[in-house]
């Protein structure tokens, strides 16, 4: 199935907000993650061959986030989507304009190599700033008693205000 299917395409959640798609920031089998026009994060799950066992955790996750001091760290759903097909699943999380950790490993097509190293991405103090961010995040999960799974940097957003290129 295409995603751009659920491109430009407005979604609502359980309280009638509405959320319009634009743009795709990742895909893999069977879901596709978007960012909306709002700058939230929208994740669809679709072909889901047991979609209830995927709301039932998608609904704890959504019942835990308050009171698990991770909010700030994760970007927990808030909602859950309505009027999707029986095989879809979907949810709206925060982003709060953060980027996905890819654009500190691949350089966009077009960038100068150095350029890109070094201006806009920060060179390796910036790097080891963000390997120490990403590893204290997880320190913090773990001893809330919480396993994050599927670590890895399509899956890891940063915030730009998180960490600073200076010193």
């Amino acid at each position: 199935m295409s995603t751009e299917l659920y491109l430009n395409k407005n979604f609502f959640d359980t309280q009638r907000n509405k959320y319009t798609s634009v743009s795709e920031i990742d895909s893999g089998t069977n879901r596709i993650e978007m960012l909306t026009e709002d700058g939230k994060l929208l994740q669809m799950f679709y072909n889901q061959d047991d979609p209830k066992h995927l709301l039932d955790r998608l609904e704890w996750l959504i019942n835990i986030r308050e009171n698990s001091g991770l909010e700030d760290i994760l970007a927990f759903p808030f909602s859950l989507l309505t009027g999707l097909k029986r095989s879809e699943v979907g949810y709206i999380a925060e982003m709060n304009d953060a980027c996905n950790l890819n654009y500190y490993i691949h350089p966009e097509k077009g960038d100068k190599l150095f350029k890109w190293y070094y201006d806009k991405t920060g060179g390796i103090v910036y790097r080891l700033k963000i390997a120490f961010k990403i590893a204290a995040a997880i320190q913090i999960v773990h001893t809330k008693g919480y396993c994050l799974v599927d670590v890895c940097p399509k899956n890891t957003h940063l915030h730009e205000y998180d960490i600073s290129k200076e010193g």
